[in-house]
């Protein structure tokens, strides 16, 4: 072979060589953004599903919550002529205002990002937290007016 012959080849090695690493390393690229978008939409679909079971626990805090309302408005009804310990209505009457307080429920968004289902899944168990407390004091509260009402009654006998 004649030496400039031997020279193209040469190039034309390295050519094909270099081609060859550019598509490997384009491939390689393009695989890597396929997995990447494909995690990061599994990412999204995982917290968008617990922040939907969040929300779903949620409905059982706020109908507890509910029906903590209506017992300890029932019980408010009672004076201080009623109970043993009127200390106990007012207690109540103060659970009672705390629980007018109460903001409305946080929701799951209809579309995001995972941070933001991650940060409305955190809202939701923050707020039910707070919800559960509130229903522990009301209902307490009420229990304890009951239970005055109870012994006044029965010292009355």
């Amino acid at each position: 072979m004649q030496p400039t012959m031997q020279k193209n080849n040469v190039k034309q090695r390295k050519t094909i060589a270099i081609i060859a690493m550019i598509a490997v390393a384009a491939i390689a690229l393009a695989a890597v953004a396929i997995i990447a978008v494909s995690n990061k939409r599994e990412m999204t679909q995982a917290a968008s599903d617990t922040c939907t079971l969040n929300a779903k626990a949620l409905a059982t805090h706020q109908q507890n919550f509910e029906e903590a309302q209506q017992e300890a408005e029932e019980a408010a009804k009672l004076t201080v002529n009623d109970v043993a310990d009127g200390t106990t209505l007012e207690t109540l009457k103060d659970a009672i205002t705390l629980s007018k307080a109460v903001e409305s429920a946080p929701a799951c968004p209809a579309s995001g990002n995972a941070s933001d289902f991650t940060k409305a899944t955190d809202d939701i168990r923050k707020y039910a937290d707070n919800l559960r407390n509130i229903t522990n004091e009301l209902d307490a509260a009420a229990k304890s007016v009951v239970a005055s009402q109870e012994l006044r009654l029965e010292s009355a006998e």
